[in-house]
């Protein structure tokens, strides 16, 4: 490069469009003004100094850009190092727009889980309208209603897969109601779905571990093989065999039964270590074996994990949850023991519907009509 040549960027890329060139020069011209901008004016830190000192004959060049050195040629080691503020303000700005997840706070006077005044709607339609609960830490509550009562869309707004059209939800005494689904993770909510979802491809010990993993592992690690990561396999074994699974676990999960699919998603919803766990009706589509089999499992749940279920058998919420909720058309309607719940005139009329009263005049068996009740 001859002395005559511009020393800036432009030297190093001498075949560029010169419109591309312009992009270039601009972009760095915001980075660089954006930096001054941050600066505190008057206060350098010591990573902007030169970092050699200016050669003699081209004393008085600029703070900013290369330093000419013998024959006009740009030197490396002499060049001016422009770095990002390290001065307390500079370090003020990062620190507030860093964007991990504070550590869930302590539930606030008990309480796990609130809502206040929640509601979604979809063109018009309220599926859920003016719900208000809460639910206390370490407490268990289920929730019924008949279809399209608006349960599970009430779930997806605790989940954070829903954003509400009015309403607060309060996680730990912290308000959730605009933060991302992950990041309710992180605060310690779990989830189960309608719709199994877990890795079919993969045994019943590898979805485990893959979910393990993911509670404190990096994600680089998953480029690794997994057998390395002893610990990690340890636990997904104590979890699987704690839960039912224990003679499954070198199993296909597409080989499992539906009721054994149902055990593998809670056991990977309680591989998050959750400190709140929303189950979307565990025992939808099992035998009654099966059924059993999802009521030891629920009662042989921590004893300090809060726990919200949806769900139409009352065997399997009974012993299994403190009280009830009833939602119907989007709205709380009441909410009691399960005893209370069993008892409520209200709750059957809403699951039969007013076929129940014909019923009741001709004989015929409540169980005929187009309602569905809750298992007795």
């Amino acid at each position: 490069m001859g002395p005559d040549r511009r020393c800036d960027r432009d030297h190093a890329l001498p075949e560029l469009p010169q419109p591309l060139l312009r992009a270039l020069g601009h972009r760095d011209g915001h980075r660089l003004r954006r930096r001054r901008h941050l600066r505190p004016r008057g206060a350098l830190g010591p990573r902007h100094q030169v970092r050699s000192t200016t050669h003699p004959a081209e004393g008085g060049a600029g703070a900013a850009g290369h330093q000419r050195g013998p024959g006009g040629r740009c030197g490396r080691g002499n060049r001016v190092r422009v770095a990002r503020p390290h001065d307390r303000e500079g370090a003020a700005v990062t620190t507030s727009t860093a964007s991990a997840v504070p550590p869930a706070p302590a539930a606030a006077d008990g309480i796990a889980l609130s809502v206040d005044d929640l509601g979604r709607h979809f063109a018009g339609v309220k599926a859920v309208e003016g719900v208000t609960l809460s639910v206390a830490s370490g407490s268990r509550l289920g929730i019924i209603g008949p279809n399209g009562a608006g349960k599970t869309t009430f779930f997806n707004m605790l989940s954070g897969e829903l954003k509400p059209t009015s309403g607060r939800i309060h996680l730990f005494g912290r308000d959730v109601t605009s933060l991302a689904s992950h990041k309710r993770v992180a605060l310690g909510l779990g989830r189960t779905y309608q719709i199994t979802r877990v890795l079919r491809g993969m045994t019943v010990l590898e979805n485990l571990a893959v979910a393990t993993h993911g509670l404190s592992g990096s994600k680089l690690d998953l480029l690794r093989p997994w057998r390395r990561y002893s610990a990690k396999v340890e636990e997904a074994e104590a979890l699987g065999a704690s839960f039912g699974l224990r003679h499954r676990l070198n199993a296909y999960a597409e080989e499992l039964s539906h009721g054994e699919v149902r055990q593998l998603e809670v056991c990977l919803a309680l591989a998050l270590k959750p400190k709140i766990l929303l189950l979307d009706e565990p025992a939808a589509g099992l035998s009654p074996a099966e059924r059993v089999d999802i009521r030891n499992l629920l009662n042989g749940l921590p004893k300090e994990l809060t726990l919200v279920m949806i769900e139409h058998d009352m065997d399997v919420l009974r012993g299994a949850v403190d009280d009830i909720a009833v939602l119907h058309l989007g709205e709380l309607v009441t909410r009691g023991s399960v005893a209370e719940i069993q008892r409520n005139e209200l709750v059957r009329e809403l699951y039969l519907g007013k076929r129940r009263q014909i019923d009741r005049t001709a004989g015929a068996d409540p169980a005929d009509s187009d309602g569905k009740a809750p298992h007795a």
